[in-house]
């Protein structure tokens, strides 16, 4: 919640990011989520903006490195 609320990422994408964050392929995210595979790279793409990162791995270590 820290994480989400430092980047002010929206409830979805901080669902989408925590889903990222343990590892989840795109495709296990849309199960997970029940959303559509574009859906999930439009919040990949927010979620590494506002965080400043390129990457899941960048955005992994992001995570690592504030707890």
């Amino acid at each position: 919640a820290d994480f989400a609320q430092r980047y002010h990422l929206t409830s979805r994408e901080a669902e989408v990011a925590k889903q990222l964050l343990m590892g989840h392929s795109y495709s296990r995210v849309m199960q997970e989520l029940c959303i559509a595979e574009g859906t999930v790279n439009y919040h990949a793409r927010n979620i590494y903006a506002k965080a400043g990162v390129h990457s899941r791995q960048e955005l992994l270590e992001l995570f690592e490195s504030e707890q």
